[in-house]
């Protein structure tokens, strides 16, 4: 970690099973992507305030699970068409704007057969289910690249 890691993080109550700093922070480590990836227990009353504040502190994405996938929705800049019409978020990437959000995952994505799903900001499409990719695609390695 160095003045140059990127943070990610979950958002979720409860927050402390989660196995996803564990994998991320494994895959960030292997695949050489300079990523923090943090757990942060946020009450539901604080949604708001928690994605202000990841915005505020520049961190670059976060994946959001219950309870606040629909709470979440009314504090982003911008939905993809998919959380849209499933009327939840899972994924928040940072954009110029705010924080777009994504319903990511094989049901979810018109992509579904293949099972790729984050659509980045930059362009890049990378990993399965919620995975978030950092480095402005640098260090993603993803062997099934999804068609433009």
């Amino acid at each position: 970690m160095d003045g140059k890691t990127r943070v990610c993080g979950l958002i979720a109550n409860p927050v402390e099973h989660s196995m996803s700093p564990m994998m991320h922070n494994f895959f960030a480590q292997r695949t050489g992507v300079n990523l923090a990836y943090v757990p942060f227990k946020v009450e539901e009353d604080r949604v708001g305030d928690a994605v202000k504040g990841a915005y505020a502190l520049n961190i670059l994405g976060m994946n959001v699970t219950v309870p606040h996938k629909q709470r979440v929705m009314e504090f982003l800049s911008e939905l993809d068409e998919d959380a849209r019409a499933i009327g939840a978020v899972n994924t928040l990437v940072r954009t110029d704007a705010g924080d777009k959000g994504y319903k990511t995952g094989p049901c979810a994505s018109r992509y579904s057969h293949r099972r790729r799903t984050l659509f980045t900001h930059w362009g890049r499409r990378c990993g399965q289910g919620g995975s978030l990719c950092a480095g402005k695609g640098r260090g993603c390695k993803n062997p099934h690249p999804q068609p433009e």
